[in-house]
């Protein structure tokens, strides 16, 4: 059974913004018994392999987390919850898994993810980080969100080991648009803080970001599937994979 911890974890100088402290205090207050577990600067050696350590120097502290996550999980289990995730209900009923995670936008997200200590699944990804370098040979910082290099990893052990829930279970927003999906199953709603990664949209695009909003109010295939149409992808200025 997975160990009733919740994991989080943030770096660098500044302090948790606001919005994200309002997040974390409902999760306690919709998991009670639950311990919570801070990880940053004071419990965890940002030195210990390249990785970490060149994403810190360059100040990319979110990039931290990609090894924090599986470390922590690998060494005691819980569950670890990104500091922008919306908890609506408690995690109770994923426990029994040997481990769970749920699919995002375009692959099996990050954002929430359950495990009992000492799944190899999870040595494989900590392992994969422990021998990579944050900074490549012409000395630019590679900054590939970590579900894209990881799926493949987990793929194999889908089913067995690893339970993969659909898309409105722990994530219910696509993070090309910010539209939320929320059915009955969504327990989470990610809110990818990290926008890092999206592209800036073009004025058509902000129309179709509209729509789709709007949209998925009523009627989330369609607008789905809208989304689909290479015209509104080449709108929103994201290609699909």
């Amino acid at each position: 059974m997975i160990p009733k911890i919740i994991h989080y974890s943030w770096f660098g100088p500044k302090d948790i913004p606001a919005d994200m402290i309002r997040l974390i205090d409902h999760w306690r207050e919709v998991m009670p018994d639950y311990e919570f577990v801070l990880w940053n600067e004071t419990n965890f050696d940002v030195s210990a392999c390249a990785f970490t350590r060149e994403a810190y120097a360059t100040a990319n502290y979110v990039f931290v987390a990609d090894l924090v996550r599986p470390a922590v999980l690998y060494k005691y289990g819980g569950i670890y919850l990104d500091t922008d995730i919306e908890v609506l209900k408690s995690l109770d009923p994923f426990l029994d898994n040997k481990a769970f995670l749920g699919y995002e936008t375009e692959a099996i997200g990050l954002g929430v993810v359950g495990a009992c200590p000492g799944a190899s699944w999870l040595k494989k990804c900590v392992e994969y980080y422990e021998n990579r370098h944050f900074i490549n040979m012409f000395g630019k910082t590679v900054r590939t969100p970590s579900p894209k290099i990881l799926t493949p990893k987990i793929a194999p052990y889908i089913d067995n080991e690893v339970k993969v829930y659909p898309i409105d279970y722990f994530c219910a927003k696509d993070w090309r648009t910010g539209a939320i999906c929320k059915t009955d199953n969504t327990v989470c709603i990610h809110h990818y803080a990290g926008a890092w990664h999206r592209k800036r949209l073009s004025p058509w695009g902000k129309i179709l970001k509209l729509f789709r909003g709007l949209a998925t109010r009523y009627n989330c295939r369609s607008a789905a599937s809208f989304l689909a149409l290479p015209c509104a992808a080449k709108c929103l200025g994201y290609t699909p994979r």
